[in-house]
């Protein structure tokens, strides 16, 4: 494709949604739910060649950092970082960007660990196009999901204004089907640089992950002062476009 790319897994689930199939020592991320595949391995499978091994990363919590090694072998072991405290993915993407994001041109791309995309063609095509457009523009890009109900729990984009909005009212979310918004993927595609500026500007309090050497020690003091809060609320809700 022409373009450094860089593909960062979040991976930190707790166990708590599909319980008691999942727990916190095995949570959904692992199970094999559809076939002979974890979710987690999707993740990383159904990218195919858009992405070398070793250009993936993959952001879990410290106590799943061997199991997810194990469930990754083609991964690099030291590209697999645990962290000491779930921060929500906030800190996911901030550290994410601090371990993948080399030249200020290279197109990082995140992904959840936990979704099932049955049309995998589709999936690289659409892919393909959302790295293109992040080659382009100055902000994040996402992908959208047509929803099928009003619900509650997820982000929400227009894709005429690019405006994001996180989990809003069952008023709002019924508005927003009627008018073409569609879900929010949980996946953001941007080059490296963007995703430095968005952060620095949105949420200075995750800032010094960009930019942390990664060891036990600076995690673990580095998490102790962040805030929980989700990329979404974060920084995503302040962009003016996505």
């Amino acid at each position: 494709m022409g373009v450094n790319l860089k593909a960062v897994i979040m991976a930190g689930g707790s166990g708590e949604r599909f319980w008691p199939l999942s727990t916190p020592e095995r949570p959904k991320q692992f199970l094999r739910i559809f076939d002979d595949e974890s979710l987690l391995l999707k993740s990383v499978t159904r990218l195919g060649d858009l992405v070398a091994p070793k250009d993936v990363y993959v952001i879990t919590s410290r106590a799943l950092t061997a199991a997810t090694r194990r469930e990754l072998p083609a991964v690099p072991k030291a590209n697999v970082i645990g962290e000491p405290q779930g921060r929500d993915t906030g800190a996911a993407v901030a550290l994410g960007v601090g371990v993948a994001g080399g030249a200020d041109d290279d197109i990082i791309a995140f992904f959840p660990a936990d979704h099932l995309i049955v049309d995998v063609p589709g999936f690289r095509r659409t892919l393909q196009k959302a790295i293109a457009l992040a080659r382009r523009v100055d902000t994040i890009v996402t992908i959208g999901i047509r929803p099928t109900r009003a619900a509650t729990g997820f982000g929400y984009i227009d894709p005429k204004s690019g405006r994001f909005v996180e989990k809003p009212s069952a008023k709002r979310a019924a508005d927003y089907l009627r008018r073409g918004y569609l879900w929010n993927a949980g996946m953001f595609i941007a080059r490296a640089g963007v995703f430095r500026r968005a952060i620095a500007e949105n949420a200075p309090a995750l800032a010094a992950l960009m930019s942390l050497k990664v060891s036990s020690a600076r995690l673990a003091a580095a998490y102790a002062k962040l805030p929980r809060i989700s990329f979404d609320y974060a920084v995503m809700e302040k962009l003016s476009r996505v």
